[in-house]
């Protein structure tokens, strides 16, 4: 979905008929020549087909050799002949017979299967109600005759719309009758409040409840306010939607597991931007299958964002003052953060934050610690614990402590569970961050108090002058702040 100029899609998967011509024409007549063409039938069938050729190939054989196998006295060459010419017959019929009642059923399947296809197609909205100020599009194909894959876009009360998409595990009937009852269940819930995590729930709760342990469906609920763009969404571990608005997309991440894997599931309802001019793509896992490579959903970035190229024709053509830089990732990679400032100054383009050698080194919070402590910043006792050597054990460190891995970002991997305040619950959140995030871990000691952020204008070093502790209430106002905290006031020279 585009706002003022964006547009939405759903893609499906790559259908046989491309696999087919995309094949080698000698692998594939080999292929067909060694198929198994029984492996769909009842083991009876299975064995009178077999059988029937057998027969005749035995029959064949005995025609060629004109003998039976064996010397007979009692049987003349007519006998031979009819006998031989008998059991051809045998295997013949055994195998049109079999055959045909193969044929029989694959057509009446097929016959189900179109008309199955022909109300899959009603249930899925050739055509979606206009949204005010917005763009719609959306594309619908199968892998097979019909599929698991399943969206929606439904008009609810008031200027909202709400999108979802899902996809149910498996392919052809089972996968159509489940994603069906997914719809009906969306469509049964979205009258009156709409409550997104409410809806994953219930839905959740019923594919459990109703349908065989191996069945389950990954789903993305996406609730967009019409006037100012805002979105609200709940992602069942689905393939993450992707915004994209100037050159730069982002993800909206998974917040719970698939629908059905447990009887009762948590989710989060997130919120997000769609911006003027954004564009919103929700997709299954057909799209990126599609795409050859490691990285398919990073060629689906490129794809919708340009390549990195925009980026200096944008600012080339705007030619800003001061740029102020927010980046966290870039096409979703976070290690490539510093890349972003490195270009702006090669481009002798003014920005705010960190350069690249700074934020190259914040990657590694244990090796900004060591940094910091040769240069005699006090810091809290810390330990690594290397994924490579972990820590055995850490009964003298003092406690309580916090658990972190020591590159991750965005609070990832901080749970209460990292707050710890012995020996024993320490290595329990080390061994889950090892195994977890594959990566080392770092334990610092626990310091009370509150985490307060300074920023500075200005590429001046700065020298202590003068510092006010109070209140943040008397720092800023009264009224403005209501918890109590300490505040340290630096004045530059």
């Amino acid at each position: 979905m585009t706002r003022g100029v964006c547009s939405r899609a759903m893609a499906a998967c790559v259908t046989p008929e491309t696999l087919r011509k995309s094949a080698n024409p000698v692998v594939r007549a080999i292929g067909y020549a060694f198929y198994d063409w029984t492996r769909e039938m009842s083991t009876i069938k299975r064995i009178a087909a077999w059988s029937g050729l057998f027969l005749q190939g035995w029959a064949i054989w005995a025609a060629t050799l004109r003998s039976l196998g064996g010397h007979s006295a009692w049987m003349t060459g007519l006998a031979t002949n009819l006998t031989i010419f008998g059991a051809y017959l045998l295997g013949y019929g055994i195998t049109n017979a079999t055959l045909t009642s193969e044929l029989v059923r694959k057509t009446e399947l097929e016959a189900d299967q179109a008309a199955a296809r022909r109300i899959q197609e009603t249930l899925i909205p050739r055509e979606v109600e206009p949204v005010p100020g917005y763009v719609v599009a959306t594309h619908y194909r199968p892998f097979r005759e019909i599929g698991g894959d399943y969206f929606d876009v439904i008009r609810v009360t008031g200027e909202r719309t709400l999108i979802v998409v899902a996809d149910v595990a498996g392919k052809g009937m089972p996968a159509a009758l489940l994603s069906a009852n997914i719809q009906a269940l969306v469509r049964s819930r979205t009258h009156g409040t709409i409550d997104l995590v409410d809806i994953a729930q219930q839905i959740g709760a019923h594919v459990n409840a109703y349908t065989p342990a191996e069945r389950y469906a990954t789903a993305a609920f996406v609730l967009l306010e019409h006037v100012t763009g805002a979105i609200t969404y709940v992602n069942a571990g689905h393939n993450p939607p992707m915004i994209s608005a100037q050159g730069v997309s982002f993800l909206l991440e998974a917040t719970g597991v698939p629908l059905g894997l447990f009887p009762e599931s948590l989710y989060a309802a997130r919120t997000a931007i769609l911006p003027l001019g954004g564009t919103l793509l929700l997709y299954t896992d057909g799209l990126t299958d599609a795409i050859a490579g490691d990285a398919p959903e990073r060629a689906v970035c490129e794809a919708m964002t340009g390549a990195p190229a925009a980026i200096v024709e944008k600012l080339k053509a705007c030619a800003p003052d001061i740029v102020f830089n927010l980046t966290e990732s870039f096409y979703h990679d976070r290690s490539h953060e510093p890349n972003i400032p490195a270009l702006l100054e090669l481009m002798k383009v003014r920005y705010t934050g960190a350069g690249p050698e700074g934020l190259l080194l914040c990657k590694d919070k244990a090796l900004a610690k060591k940094v910091l402590a040769y240069h005699r910043v006090r810091l809290p006792r810390f330990v690594v614990s290397h994924q490579a050597r972990p820590v055995r054990g850490l009964q003298r460190f003092k406690y309580p402590a916090f658990v972190k891995p020591v590159g991750e970002e965005s609070s990832d991997g901080i749970a209460k569970a990292s707050f710890v305040r012995t020996a024993e619950e320490a290595m329990e959140r080390v061994r889950y961050i090892h195994q977890k995030f594959a990566c080392d871990v770092l334990i610092e000691e626990y310091i009370e108090g509150r985490e307060l952020y300074l920023s500075v204008l200005g590429n001046r070093r700065l020298e202590h002058r003068r510092t006010e502790v109070g209140s943040i209430a008397q720092v800023f106002g009264p009224g403005v702040v209501h918890q109590h905290a300490q505040a340290l006031r630096i004045t530059p020279p």
